[in-house]
């Protein structure tokens, strides 16, 4: 009598330890999936999971709201002040996806085909003035070339820098 509970009992027991080895097995998989993926296959999964998702920038101060992400890089507004900022993904120290302003969020775009290159001849046809940020800080002008790793930005007429896209941050007046 006294091992029918236990009898009883071996059935749901053997059901239990069944669903958690396939929890054990679907974590597994998703670990291996994660560990074949790429930072920008890491910002779209986790924009579609949150929703938004800001990053912090090396050398620029105040948080970016991402709108766009693109292989190498993400194109966002800066909070606060609105201003439109690309940064190669070397440049950015964390992403996170706690909001704790009253900014409008727009929902994230990803243009991976896009290269970084693209986002700026555009700029250099539009003559946009940009400010060029992290190991060129604060240096204003605008971009006269785009090679496939860098640019050439025109200080003023007699001076200008060329730029790797490595750890780029640009930032570009509101509404560009």
């Amino acid at each position: 009598m006294r091992w029918d509970n236990v009898f009883d009992n071996l059935d749901l027991q053997w059901e239990r330890e069944e669903d958690n080895a396939r929890w054990d097995e679907e974590q597994e998989n998703g670990r291996a999936i994660r560990s074949r993926m790429s930072f920008h296959d890491a910002l779209i999964a986790e924009s579609r999971r949150a929703g938004a998702l800001n990053a912090v920038v090396t050398g620029f101060g105040p948080a970016v709201h991402i709108g766009r992400i693109g292989r190498s890089w993400i194109d966002g507004v800066a909070c606060g002040p609105g201003t439109r900022v690309v940064a190669e993904t070397t440049a950015i120290q964390y992403v996170d996806d706690h909001m704790t302003c009253q900014c409008v969020i727009r929902p994230i775009t990803d243009l991976e085909h896009i290269t970084i290159g693209a986002l700026l001849r555009q700029a250099e046809r539009r003559r946009d003035v940009i400010a060029s940020v992290g190991t060129t800080v604060g240096t204003i002008g605008r971009i006269t070339a785009v090679w496939s790793d860098s640019f050439r930005l025109e200080v003023r007429g007699d001076r200008s820098l060329v730029i790797p896209f490595r750890s780029m941050v640009v930032s570009f007046p509101a509404g560009s």
